[in-house]
């Protein structure tokens, strides 16, 4: 008796064209996330431009201007985790067909942000750890 094994997996090209048929169909639900993201990455280009023509002609400020930019990089770094947490939950409604609202995504997902950079930070930690060990007995 054979048994015939069903194909589990899609085939990557299904993949990539389903996902771009769930971005067209939901693209405008999506924006909200994408422009969140794209706000701090906008203000740090004009503040690091603004930084660097301050620092050209007062030195001084240079030491402000440098702190000032790292706590917004700081927060577009957060921004951006809860803007992708929203996001996945707002992907995976689509997928399933529901609805709802990206205040509503914001507003759930915000407990999840620390989480999140625990488990990178881990993540980064694990990945960095076995690098170490496959350098050491190369040496």
């Amino acid at each position: 008796m054979t048994v015939k094994l069903k194909r589990m997996l899609k085939p990557g090209l299904q993949i990539v064209s389903e996902s771009w048929e769930l971005y067209k169909k939901n693209w405008r639900q999506y924006m909200p996330y994408l422009i969140v993201t794209f706000i701090p990455t906008f203000i740090l280009s004009v503040l690091g431009t603004i930084a660097t023509y301050l620092a050209t002609f007062f030195p001084a400020s240079s030491i402000i201007s440098s702190i000032i930019i790292t706590l917004l990089y700081a927060v577009g770094i957060v921004l951006g985790i809860w803007a992708g947490i929203a996001l996945v939950k707002a992907i995976t409604a689509s997928i399933t067909g529901q609805t709802t609202a990206w205040k509503d995504n914001f507003s759930t997902s915000n407990h999840l942000i620390w989480p999140t950079i625990y488990i990178s930070i881990l993540t980064g930690l694990i990945i960095f750890l076995g690098l170490i060990l496959l350098i050491i007995p190369g040496i």
